[in-house]
This record gives C-alpha cells, structure tokens and sequence, in this order.
C-alpha cells in the first residue's frame, strides 16, 4: 500500500491508484479518532 499524501488542496493521487476503498476507510477512521 502506498503512503496517503495530503497536499495543500488535500488529498493527492489517482482514483483506483492512490484513492481506493481502503484507503478512505482508513482516512474516515483517522479523522474520526
């Protein structure tokens, strides 16, 4: 898995590539922790 990068407009990378299922699930739990 590759690292998720925020830039300055948010959330940098390609959908399917870097912008997954998963990697949302992930994001959501960190913000909401």
């Amino acid at each position: 898995m590759k690292k998720i990068t925020f830039g300055t407009d948010g959330w940098r990378g390609l959908i399917a590539d870097d912008f997954t299922y998963q990697n949302v699930e992930i994001c959501g739990w960190s913000i909401a922790s």
